[in-house]
């Protein structure tokens, strides 16, 4: 808990405990991204699934407003996440290894669902290249690619 950290740390207490977990993000966007937006074009698209992966989620254009929604089998308009711009948002993941950590961030995407959602599939790939020469360096020597 951050909060708790601070407050301990403000007392003299030194409580932070640091994880070495590989952490990745994913853009989630929806076209035009990124090129310039129609306000109508990109504005009010619902997305689902959410809830599902808010605590792996930091919004940067998502709103919530009455939209439609499934309720006891029939479409209501109910207060719902929808897109506020063409960049919804990072997921990310957390693993042991940067692959695991990829994982852990598309598994948490498969359960958000808007439709046109553009993600790039490609995330840590050249990083299994370029690993061994940042630690020839020095740089990231405690982490691995699998």
């Amino acid at each position: 808990d951050p909060v708790q950290w601070m407050k301990d740390a403000l007392s003299g207490h030194d409580t932070l405990k640091v994880k070495n977990d590989v952490a990745a993000g994913v853009v989630l966007a929806i076209p035009p991204f990124p090129h310039e937006e129609d306000p109508d074009e990109v504005i009010g698209n619902p997305i689902y699934g959410l809830d599902e992966a808010w605590e792996q989620f930091s919004p940067t254009a998502v709103m919530i407003a009455p939209g439609p929604d499934l309720k006891d089998g029939k479409v209501t308009k109910q207060k719902i996440y929808q897109s506020s711009g063409t960049m919804l948002g990072v997921v990310t993941g957390l693993g042991k290894t940067v692959t695991q950590a990829v994982d852990a961030a598309f598994k948490a995407i498969d359960k958000i669902k808007v439709s046109n959602l553009m993600v790039r599939d490609d995330i840590g790939e050249s990083l299994e290249e370029e690993l061994p020469v940042l630690q020839t360096l020095g740089y990231a020597t405690a982490m691995r690619y699998k």
